[in-house]
């Protein structure tokens, strides 16, 4: 390397003051392609994942288990057999960081778009035989969520300059990057690098991937630590927000569900649970969201915004 010449490889990583200011930026911002961009951002960084697996997820990939979402993915780029897809990848609330909880932001994503929840989506098939169901649908979300993310950075130029990224910076690798540098080396109690490399989808080489093997347990560490709950405070252990209340509110919440989504008195049960624990959020952080979100967005995300 000559003198004066840059060490990085490829696009910076982002850091997580770095992550956390472009969703916090994402929030005010007119257009509802910055609640995509918020949640496609917030599910690649959780996730660890490359973009291209973000852009094929499907409501059939994700459900609602114990206390988090849990992600599953059929294929990917070093498993195109899906031989594991049994594998599931925890991704968590951070209730006292809303702007990047990436709960919240696939809550305020979803119920701003209700025709993503059409029961005829999850019956109908592509040209490939899979399930139409996409939880991102477009000819090209990537280059509309990379679209968002210049914009966002080329008009606060100067708020991340103070951060140490200019605009062209970033690229397509910068998130999954930034999260695995911030889950391994974060922290000195860091999650099992196996779960790490295993979550990121990182060959370890036969003999390795013969002998360490995914646990839930590794995974449900790494994603508690990956959202950025703080591993040596008690709100490590954080549950997601939910709903406590009597019967008749139940019921009242169950129908307002029901009425919200389209066809939703037919629709996949782990779907509808998953999209409740999502309104619970959108309920609990119903003050932040009326505060930070545009006035046209908080109409569309919450039918309480109306």
């Amino acid at each position: 390397m000559e003198d004066g010449d840059s060490g990085i490889i490829g696009k910076k990583k982002m850091d997580f003051k770095v992550y956390e200011k472009i969703c916090e930026l994402f929030m005010p911002e007119e257009g509802k392609e910055y609640l995509f961009a918020r949640s496609f951002l917030t599910l690649e960084w959780n996730l660890m994942a490359r973009s291209e697996s973000i852009v094929h997820a499907h409501f059939f990939h994700i459900t609602w288990e114990d206390d988090c979402l849990a992600f599953r993915f059929a294929k990917s780029k070093t498993d195109q057999t899906g031989r594991n897809s049994d594998q599931v990848w925890h991704v968590y609330a951070t209730p006292d960081k809303p702007a990047t909880c990436p709960v919240l932001a696939l809550a305020t994503y979803v119920f701003a778009n209700p025709g993503l929840t059409n029961v005829e989506k999850f019956t109908e098939t592509d040209k490939d035989g899979n399930p139409s169901g996409r939880l991102f649908p477009g000819g090209d979300q990537y280059g509309c969520f990379m679209d968002c993310l210049r914009r966002i950075i080329e008009s606060n130029e100067d708020k991340f300059l103070h951060l140490g990224i200019r605009p062209g910076d970033l690229g397509s690798h910068s998130a999954r990057k930034g999260a695995c540098i911030f889950a391994s080396a974060g922290s000195t109690v860091s999650p099992p690098m196996v779960s790490i490399c295993l979550r990121a989808m990182w060959s370890m080489g036969s003999v390795k991937e013969r002998y360490l093997q995914f646990k839930k347990a590794g995974d449900q560490y790494l994603g508690r630590v990956v959202c950025g709950l703080d591993v040596n405070d008690v709100s490590f252990a954080v549950s997601p927000p939910y709903f406590e209340c009597d019967g008749d509110v139940k019921d009242k919440i169950l129908t307002l569900l029901k009425d919200f989504t389209v066809g939703g008195h037919g629709i996949r049960g782990e779907i509808f649970q998953m999209l409740y624990f999502c309104f619970a959020s959108l309920c609990y952080h119903f003050s932040f969201l009326v505060e930070r979100l545009p006035k046209r967005n908080k109409l569309q995300a919450s039918p309480f915004f109306t």
